[in-house]
């Protein structure tokens, strides 16, 4: 059961628009996708007639207009009376599926088992039945820990797509009354969709800015990582089309003022485009893309190399499928995106892929209940902006069609720490009055030097806060998430008795490892609570500049490493196993003093010296470039024969580069 989401379907519906024929049928209004109108015809007409079997193909038509209304309950009433007006299996068939997407999965069974001798239907039927029963055992699994609800109760609208937005805000798409203009669709009497500003704390709505919205219909937007340049998606006609098509945008912000939209030039004619989302650093573009016939949705990526967007190419056949795939979103090196494949819970499912090490995308999956459900289940965003509450795994949102009302609708979520992680301390040998149990936080701040001239190799003037940085803290098995807030400050409880790793890391910085132990921490004698306070340095990446190693010197004449020496090199080992994928330059520079072919062949000695003591210490030999400049590179130019011993010292150096 091929479903398009709501977005594509209010696509569709102004190719009828423009029409001024009067529709005088029912069956003429489904073809329109009018389906609102469709419904009230085809009632009347299925009153109109007396028997069975005329009434059976109008109530057919009034349940597939309920399905395209996303009213999943009022569909199954009407596949259930052409079931007993004796329409056949076609009826059976739809009214499967309807139950699958209402998660009536044993009863789904049910009526695909009707299904399996019916040559035409057969295969598919039992295919379905072993999907329904995959499923009915993973409704029955899903975690209690998982707490998902509707930001809005009183909505009426559709509400989908959200997307950070200055730390602080949201930014969805919306039907809602006071979207700009008067145009509404005939099928559903709705406005046209706009932007729409939402405040985390206080869920207040308003639109965004007037630049964005008009009267056509505006939609799920991306944002770059500084939030000063804004893709989203806007349908309207421009010379030359006979409809109006869904165009990408592209804005950019200054001074907190948004430039008029223009289209990206990557757009092609007679196609609609949707639902963009930026990865690897803002670099990548991804974007669904249908074409006029409706036929597939397809992903599709361009790349930006510094000028210009490159032309678009198709995503893979490992995520794209012979279904639908919509709406891709990310997080971190995760790109997660929803399709209607025939294995999935119901309607549109999320799932998620990553990048391998080969650079190919690994195989997608779909996430497990409560994500996903019997309706439609996309834009899936992982919050990392807001602090998380004590217990808190990962909060986030994600837009669904799971309350049946016929329309999508935001929903926020929180997944918990599960009770069976929670400190349980006891302390033998004593009375059990004497026990006193207390909680055990972890306060880290995650700061980064400052130096002047923004130059590391100078003077160090202080540190501040890194907001916003990726945390990862691994005790055992388990791997929980955070995100700093803008102070930099990660607040979280841990357990007696452990030994926790913590790995900290944002963009344009080095990644920073740090163990924690819990064992022998106690209580004061008035019980409570015991905070470890902990600070973090991540390291800007000075991608292609010579960072001075401090303390690495040689012997005169030598280029073996001394003790003296071992600590640096050791720090930057530690560096480089937490960083994985950098590869450096190693390098060793001489004073003016001596024969210049001496001193580089004495350099790269050295070099090639601190080169093999890395290598020894575990890191891999392709990841290191040693290179002697001997005297070639002087740091002080001073002539030779007046330089001071301390700028003598200073010429003869080691320094590393990330390459």
């Amino acid at each position: 059961m091929r479903l398009k989401p709501i977005f594509f379907l209010l696509i569709w519906s102004f190719f009828s628009c423009g029409s001024n024929s009067r529709i005088k049928d029912g069956t003429t209004a489904y073809q329109m996708k009018q389906y609102a109108t469709a419904i009230g015809l085809l009632k009347r007409e299925a009153e109109m007639v007396g028997k069975a079997e005329l009434k059976s193909p109008k109530q057919m038509l009034i349940g597939k207009c309920y399905v395209k209304l996303l009213d999943y309950p009022q569909a199954l009433e009407w596949f259930i009376l052409a079931e007993k007006n004796n329409h056949g299996p076609e009826a059976t068939l739809q009214k499967a599926y309807t139950l699958k997407n209402l998660m009536k999965y044993d009863q789904a069974i049910s009526s695909f088992e009707g299904l399996k001798n019916v040559t035409t239907m057969g295969q598919e039927a039992k295919r379905q039945i072993d999907i329904c029963r995959s499923l009915l055992l993973l409704q029955s699994q899903t975690p209690s820990t998982f707490n998902i609800e509707k930001i809005w109760n009183d909505s009426y609208y559709s509400d989908y797509g959200a997307v950070n937005y200055d730390d602080d805000f949201l930014v969805i798409s919306s039907d809602r009354e006071e979207s700009t203009g008067g145009k509404r669709y005939n099928w559903t009497g709705n406005k046209f969709s706009d932007l729409y500003l939402v405040d985390k704390e206080s869920r207040s709505v308003k639109r965004f800015d007037s630049v964005i919205n008009t009267e056509a219909n505006e939609g799920t937007p991306c944002f770059t990582k500084d939030f000063q340049t804004m893709i989203f998606t806007r349908c309207f006609g421009v010379e030359g089309d006979k409809h109006d098509y869904c165009k990408l945008m592209i804005s950019q912000r200054n001074d907190g003022i948004w430039s008029d939209p223009e289209i990206l030039p990557l757009c092609q004619p007679n196609v609609n485009y949707g639902q963009p989302c930026l990865i690897e650093s803002d670099s990548v573009l991804v974007f669904a893309a249908v074409n006029a016939d409706g036929a597939g949705g397809d992903l599709w990526y361009a790349v930006w190399d510094g000028q210009a967007w490159s032309e678009p190419d198709l995503m893979p056949e490992s995520i794209n499928s012979s279904f639908d795939e919509f709406f891709p979103t990310s997080d971190g090196d995760t790109l997660y995106f929803s399709s209607n494949r025939d294995d999935g819970l119901g309607g549109l499912d999320i799932y998620k892929t990553y990048l391998t090490t080969d650079g190919n995308w690994a195989k997608p999956q779909r996430l497990p209940p409560p994500y996903n459900s019997g309706g439609d289940d996309f834009s899936l965003l992982i919050d990392r902006t807001s602090p998380l509450n004590l217990g808190t795994v990962q909060q986030g949102y994600l837009t669904s069609s799971r309350g049946n009302e016929g329309r999508d609708e935001l929903y926020g979520y929180r997944f918990y720490q599960s009770q069976s992680d929670a400190p349980e301390i006891a302390e033998k040998n004593k009375d059990a009055d004497s026990l006193k149990s207390f909680d055990i936080y972890l306060a880290l701040k995650v700061v980064t030097p400052t130096y002047k001239n923004d130059d590391p190799n100078e003077q160090r003037m202080g540190k501040v806060a890194v907001p916003y940085a990726q945390v990862f803290i691994k005790e055992g098995g388990i791997r929980n998430q955070y995100r700093a807030d803008k102070n930099g400050l990660v607040l979280t409880n841990l357990l007696p008795n452990k030994i926790y790793e913590i790995v900290v890391g944002k963009d344009s910085f080095l990644v920073s490892k740090l163990e924690i132990t819990t064992h022998q921490i106690q209580a004061d004698d008035n019980g409570g609570s015991v905070t470890i306070n902990k600070e973090v340095e991540l390291h800007k990446i000075y991608k292609g500049k010579e960072i001075v190693l401090n303390n690495i010197y040689y012997e005169y004449d030598k280029w073996d490493i001394t003790e003296e020496a071992k600590p640096a090199l050791d720090a930057l080992t530690s560096m480089l196993k937490a960083n994985p994928s950098i590869r450096i330059e190693l390098a060793s520079h001489t004073d003016c003093r001596g024969e210049v072919e001496y001193n580089e062949i004495l350099s790269q000695k050295r070099a090639q010296s601190a080169v093999d003591y890395l290598v020894g210490k575990g890191i891999v030999k392709d990841r290191l470039l040693p290179t002697g400049f001997g005297e070639s590179r002087l740091y002080n130019s001073c002539p030779c024969d007046t330089c001071t011993e301390a700028e003598h010292l200073s010429n003869r150096r080691t320094t590393f580069k990330i390459l």
